[in-house]
């Protein structure tokens, strides 16, 4: 049994066998909550529960518990809130959830050749096209620029020289 100097100093007491909750540890860390009751902590996304408790606390402050077993609590004014947590560096994937994977592509497959067969949906032509518009196809170029005249030049000087070179 500890000294009653040991606990007004801060130090840790032991357990002396009363049931209770446990304290809280004093790491507790506000975080704002989002528009859609979720908030990050840690790189994790945590989710909460909607109800009356939750609905309220959107932009508002909560308390996040890391307690020494690795648990996350989240509690705004003292009361726990029911909450999600999701860490996307640990997904797996289970070996349950792929077999019934594997059941469902069959049905995925049934359904797709159902929409294959139905008939294609109608051609929605803009208000332009309806309107009697027609594209023209590629328009001609505007005014030549000053580099097109000199190849051009230059094309027309070899050609020249190369049936003078013939001639000879």
């Amino acid at each position: 049994m500890p000294r009653l100097e040991d606990t007004r100093r801060g130090l840790p007491r032991e357990d002396d066998g009363r049931d209770g909750p446990a304290p809280l540890p004093s790491n507790a860390i506000g975080v704002a909550v989002q528009v859609s009751l979720t908030l990050k902590y840690d790189r994790k996304r945590i989710r909460f529960e909607v109800n009356d408790l939750t609905r309220g606390l959107v932009g508002k402050y909560v308390d996040v518990y890391e307690m020494p077993d690795g648990r996350i609590q989240v509690r705004a004014k003292g009361v726990a809130l029911p909450c999600s947590i999701f860490d996307p560096h640990q997904q797996r994937v289970s070996h349950a959830a792929i077999t019934e994977n594997k059941h469902l592509s069959a049905v995925l497959a049934h359904i797709k050749e159902e929409q294959e067969k139905a008939v294609p949906p109608p051609k929605v032509k803009p208000v332009s096209a309806k309107n009697g518009y027609k594209k023209s196809g590629r328009r001609p170029p505007g005014r030549p620029s000053k580099m097109e005249a000199y190849y051009e030049r230059r094309r027309k000087e070899r050609a020249a020289e190369a049936s003078t070179a013939v001639n000879d």
